[in-house]
């Protein structure tokens, strides 16, 4: 998320900072899943992650939360109170 709010505002998009940050993201999305795969006893059981209705849940809800997480520090950092939602 980091990559996608500094990239081409703070950064270029090609620089290191934000490349660093995707494969960041990626190795550790890699490792994570590699670690459900072959754990005796997941932290998270893989029936749970591909039930439809698990996804839309998770999927709604982090970006809603990160859009008003979004909202909200940009609002302080312009020195306004956030707008209610």
């Amino acid at each position: 998320m980091l990559a996608l709010n500094l990239g081409g505002i703070r950064y270029p998009w090609l620089s290191f900072p934000i490349a660093a940050l995707l494969v960041g993201t990626l190795v550790l999305g890699a490792g994570f899943v590699l670690r459900l795969r072959t754990a005796i006893e997941p932290l998270i059981p893989i029936a749970i992650l591909v039930d439809p209705a698990a996804l839309h849940s998770a999927g709604g809800r982090s970006s809603a939360s990160t859009c008003s997480c979004q909202c909200i520090c940009k609002a302080r950092w312009a020195g306004r109170r956030p707008r209610p939602v």
